[in-house]
């Protein structure tokens, strides 16, 4: 399953604007953002974000 994250620090929590109690998400547009698209060659998966 892999190695479980550290908590985020009290301090780091605060100071965070939204999703304090989430590790790596601030404002989620990555995630939502995420795309496929396969076809008989493969499959291709990103982000349109840079």
């Amino acid at each position: 399953m892999g190695i479980v994250w550290q908590p985020l620090s009290p301090e780091y929590r605060k100071s965070k604007p939204v999703n304090s109690n989430l590790i790596q998400v601030l404002n989620d547009h990555l995630r939502q953002s995420l795309t496929y698209s396969q076809d008989e060659n493969g499959l291709t998966f990103g982000t349109p974000l840079e």
